[in-house]
């Protein structure tokens, strides 16, 4: 049998991984949910692309009689200590080509890194069972929910009852406050997401008496085939008025309204069963359940 090779991909690799990523994701045993799923081809590249630009992704390769026959990546944050892994993916055998792939990506990460986390459909066990034989620690299940462009005569179109506003100077400090309070350990902190806001990437505020009592950030990658709800919080004394779902509309008259976006994604974890009522109830339906496996280490 021909011997299998391994190597650093480079972006004239992108075609042939993101044809691999494509062809495996449609099955939900192969699954890797971080790794676009549900987006083209085209988009697949345009992201490697990108985020390789930036220094902000690495893949290696399994090749064998010059086919590749597996991929596995990590997408990181330059100046940060977390990694987010995509696959292993492979058309044979995951036995020893994972692993192999595994320890040369991890050999290539910037230093600083230390914690990588992977996001596998919870039908993929073979790949759940690689990332515990080599020390991953299993987090939990997420839930990844999807809500398809809506009619005119769709609920996200009537009038709010309640009155959000876009974020401005006036409340990014209660903004970032707020986010900080309710997601401490997440990997954007509130003054990080406000240095972060553009054209493609929104924060809607419901203020009352000059209080942000809960926000919403809202996210559009150029090369993405959906838009996606990054964070959504509210004050935990303020729970249950209709302000999650008011801040919910309104991006999604943003999404669909004015950038015609084809649908708009969110993952929540599994024990939000009231967040993932209020999901439902706006129309979103479940798409994915995966598992997170993380592993951390000191550096």
């Amino acid at each position: 049998m021909p011997k299998v090779a391994t190597h650093i991909a480079k972006p004239k690799d992108f075609s042939a991984i993101a044809k691999l990523i494509d062809q495996l994701n449609q099955s939900p045993q192969s699954q890797c949910i971080h790794s676009g799923t549900g987006e083209s081809v085209e988009s697949l590249i345009a992201e490697m692309e990108k985020w390789h630009e930036s220094g902000e992704i690495l893949f290696v390769i399994a090749m064998q009689s010059d086919q590749l026959i597996g991929a596995m990546g990590c997408e990181f944050e330059s100046d940060g200590q977390r990694g987010w892994l995509r696959g292993p993916f492979s058309k044979n055998s995951l036995a020893g080509i994972a692993s192999k792939m595994y320890d040369q990506l991890r050999a290539a990460l910037p230093s600083a890194i230390c914690r990588l986390d992977s996001f596998l459909n919870i039908e993929n066990t073979v790949g759940q069972s690689f990332y515990e034989q080599i020390g991953f620690e299993r987090k939990g299940h997420s839930h990844v929910y999807v809500a398809p462009q809506p009619s005119l005569s769709s609920p996200l179109y009537q009038t709010k009852v309640i009155h959000c506003i876009p974020l401005d100077e006036g409340t990014q400090d209660g903004f970032a406050d707020l986010h900080d309070i309710i997601f401490p350990r997440t990997y954007y902190n509130g003054k990080q997401i406000t240095e972060q806001l553009d054209d493609n990437h929104r924060v809607w505020v419901y203020v009352l008496e000059g209080n942000v009592l809960g926000y919403l950030y809202a996210i559009i990658e150029p090369w993405a085939d959906e838009g996606y709800v990054e964070f959504l919080g509210v004050r935990e004394d303020a729970r249950g008025q209709g302000i999650g779902g008011a801040l919910l509309n309104i991006s999604l008259a943003w999404f669909f309204g004015e950038r015609e976006m084809p649908q708009v994604g969110l993952t929540v974890s599994d024990e939000n069963v009231n967040a993932r009522g209020l999901y439902k109830r706006v129309g979103f339906r479940l798409k994915y359940t995966g598992v997170n496996h993380r592993l951390e280490w000191e550096t």
